[in-house]
């Protein structure tokens, strides 16, 4: 389980476009503690993955209205 929970983390960082940091700094963790969710060491509480989701949602979003303005 603890590696299908990584791989999600590692997908909604993908997807989102930012840097693990920045990931981490807007889902209010530190890089450090992300990586240990990233890497399967740790598996996050269910309020952290809503977070995750929700971090990278909104970065989705905001890189889709970015591409939206400079076409």
């Amino acid at each position: 389980e603890g590696t299908i929970v990584a791989r999600e983390i590692r997908r909604l960082v993908a997807v989102s476009g930012l840097s693990q940091r920045q990931f981490a700094a807007l889902a209010g963790t530190s890089a450090p503690r992300l990586s240990t969710y990233v890497n399967g060491l740790v598996t996050p509480s269910a309020s952290m993955m809503v977070r995750f989701t929700r971090v990278s949602e909104r970065a989705q979003e905001r890189a889709r209205r970015e591409r939206g303005s400079s076409a």
